[in-house]
């Protein structure tokens, strides 16, 4: 599980580098598929991708969030219900009946505008997956207080995907 574990520090470092740089840019989403509600980040472009992930029935009532590379590209998937680069938080989706769907968004090392875009792609990726205690998280490594680590291989078609949980 060392390549599970160097998936996660990659990605997650990957993705709070992207935020810091782009918290400062000034978007008026004019120019993107950015979210406009007071409750989203501008920096987060409205999503189609969805991952559904099973095999939690022993965390029913917890919480799950993830993170995946792609076998294609450099690029990365952040998953889960919603995510605020402003405020560097998010929120998890709720497990029930064994499952949770979450959100999936593309992160783009080459085109940071915004910096978490819509996925529609049709693409093979492992996710290392969160079980957490609370609904929303605070994205540094430092306050990630997940009660179960694992992972998930994805195939997504027109960025739908479905994966089994797998503890680490």
């Amino acid at each position: 599980m060392k390549k599970l574990r160097f998936l996660f520090l990659t990605s997650l470092i990957f993705y709070l580098v992207f935020i810091s740089c782009n918290n400062n840019t000034n978007c008026d989403c004019s120019s993107c598929n950015c979210s406009t509600d007071e409750d989203d980040s501008p920096f987060v472009e409205n999503t189609d991708g969805q991952l559904t992930i099973s095999g939690l029935d022993t965390y029913n009532g917890e919480w799950v969030m993830a993170f995946g590379d792609l076998d294609s590209s450099t690029d990365s998937l952040a998953a889960a219900v919603s995510i605020d680069l402003i405020s560097d938080t998010g929120k998890c989706a709720k497990i029930s009946n064994g499952s949770a769907v979450l959100k999936v968004w593309k992160i783009d090392e080459n085109d940071l505008d915004p910096p978490l875009k819509n996925y529609t792609g049709n693409d093979y990726s492992i996710f290392n997956v969160f079980i957490i205690s609370e609904e929303t998280f605070i994205l540094t490594l430092d306050h990630l207080p997940y009660l179960e680590l694992g992972f998930a291989e994805v195939t997504f078609t027109n960025g739908i995907g479905s994966g089994v949980f797998i503890p680490d």
